[in-house]
């Protein structure tokens, strides 16, 4: 018993022991496909925020040409400075015109690439000439036009995003200068359609823009807000329908997706993060990836998106799930190899502990009970006696019946013995028809009483097929003079002995 309980123990530390190193291997492979992972979206984010930054980059080169170019000439300073300081009302739109008409062949050039708006502002973010809308002027720009308010207040260039009363893109501002004063600023601007469209020709992938409402609400004209629509994954965001006609996402997008992009959406504004989701959209793996456009206060007020094929993180994670499905079948494998490790040894043990046929202890287990109570006589002298039985005239049973019968003698004389013996007491199957019982903390009277009764109960008891069999029975009893535990089992087959050579069918103490 005490074996099989150290098997047990044995074998549960060993599982332990694998599960342990598997959650490890486990550990392993999800930091691995997690770093893998934030590695390729980091790559993938950078390269979006780089391709859309050339194309942003492509008109502020162009505007900074122009100026340089064409603006920043004696010729159109003088204009602009002459007009800014006159004082009569009519001669300062006579010189307002000038300046148009001088401009205007630049203006249409810049239209050719795309450009929308050229802008001249007044020192005091007074609106001076607009040569999209020559006859609107004289407008305060001041709590309006934030990125006219600080080229004019630091003078020096700027660009950047800015939402406006009707259209929204990017501003690009330039001071301008005598040799001595400061004239005021000059802005070249282009929508944010723009932008995006040339995106598409260079790059080959489609995006959208989408705006925080209350940007919009707040910076648009009432009449111009009509011109934007919901966003259907989140009304804290609207479409502008001049370059958003439609939504690259789709129409009917998952509820659970869209509240995963929204909540995404979410955590990262505060931020102004980029940031990239993998989605399953219609049975496909796509990257869907946002880049935040900060205004010239820094704000994060509106994004940038593109949806693309997710081929290489797909790749990486049928590759995680691979090596998942590799380490559990190892595991199991594993833990069914030591299942069947332990049980082969569990069995083998109980076959060389256990008689395979009486189903009772081998010889080896009682005498390792001997030994035990052997050693507790002389440490605590209490007493015991072994008892060896023999069945009598077993070869003619066997002849006369068959083995068959013989062995089912055996068995059911094992079984009248396990029955009537007590629970402290061990039987076991010494050799052919012989059966050895330990009887602790029993004296030689008593034992052989024990075997008197044993006796009887074989020799009354009619066996199917066999008629009526005996045994003969030999005791001993523990004593100084024995020193061994075969010394005491011999003593009591000697007794055996004498008991079949009396005539058999008795028990004998020597």
């Amino acid at each position: 018993m005490r074996r099989i309980r150290r098997t047990v123990r044995y074998f549960v530390v060993m599982i332990l022991i694998l599960l342990l190193l598997f959650s490890l291997l486990y550990a392993v492979v999800f930091i691995y496909f997690d770093h893998g992972r934030t590695l390729f979206l980091s790559s993938y984010i950078r390269q979006f925020y780089d391709e859309f930054h050339i194309t942003r980059e492509l008109y502020g080169r162009l505007a900074r040409a122009f100026f340089h170019l064409e603006v920043d000439t004696r010729e159109i300073k003088e204009l602009f400075s002459s007009g800014v300081n006159e004082r009569d009302a009519g001669e300062k739109n006579r010189k307002r015109q000038e300046l148009y008409e001088r401009l205007l062949p630049l203006f249409h050039n810049l239209q050719e690439v795309r450009f929308r708006q050229i802008n001249f502002h007044e020192p005091g973010n007074i609106s001076y000439l607009r040569m999209l809308r020559p006859e609107t002027y004289g407008d305060d720009l001041t709590g309006i036009r934030t990125s006219v308010e600080l080229v004019n207040k630091g003078r020096v260039p700027l660009s950047g995003f800015e939402e406006g009363k009707i259209f929204h893109g990017y501003r690009f501002l330039f001071p301008l200068y005598t040799a001595s004063d400061y004239l005021g600023s000059v802005e070249f601007s282009v929508s944010m359609g723009t932008v995006l469209s040339t995106y598409t020709e260079i790059y080959g992938h489609e995006m959208q823009f989408i705006l925080l409402r209350e940007q919009m609400e707040k910076k648009v004209f009432d009449q111009e807000q009509r011109n934007y629509v919901d966003w259907e994954i989140s009304r804290e965001f609207v479409l502008d329908k001049e370059f958003s006609d439609y939504d690259i996402l789709g129409p009917r997008v998952p509820r659970d997706t869209a509240l995963r992009i929204e909540s995404a959406l979410k955590k990262n504004r505060p931020e102004g993060l980029p940031f990239a989701l993998s989605l399953k959209i219609k049975g496909r793996y796509r990257l869907l990836t946002f880049l935040p456009i900060n205004n010239f206060e820094d704000r994060t007020v509106a994004y940038v998106f593109t949806l693309d094929e997710a081929g290489k993180l797909k790749t990486l994670r049928n590759n995680f799930y691979i090596l998942i499905i590799v380490l559990t079948v190892l595991l199991l494998s594993t833990i069914g190899f030591f299942c069947y490790f332990f049980y082969s040894r569990s069995r083998i043990q109980q076959l060389s502990r256990i008689d395979y046929l009486t189903g009772i202890s081998t010889r080896a287990v009682v005498y390792e009970e001997i030994q035990r109570e052997m050693n507790r006589y002389r440490r605590y002298g209490k007493t015991l006696s072994v008892m060896i039985a023999d069945v009598d005239h077993f070869k003619k049973i066997n002849d006369t019946h068959g083995h068959i019968i013989g062995d089912k003698v055996l068995c059911k004389i094992a079984d009248l013995l396990n029955l009537n013996i007590r629970t402290t007491d061990t039987l076991g199957r010494f050799g052919g028809e012989e059966f050895v019982i330990l009887l602790p903390e029993t004296t030689l009277a008593q034992a052989i009483a024990a075997a008197a009764k044993l006796r009887g109960l074989v020799e009354s008891h009619l066996f199917d097929d066999a008629g009526w069999v005996t045994v003969s029975m030999g005791v001993a009893q523990m004593d100084e003079d024995v020193l061994s535990v075969e010394q005491l089992v011999e003593k009591a087959d000697k007794s055996l002995y004498e008991a079949k050579k009396l005539g058999r069918n008795r028990v004998i103490a020597l």
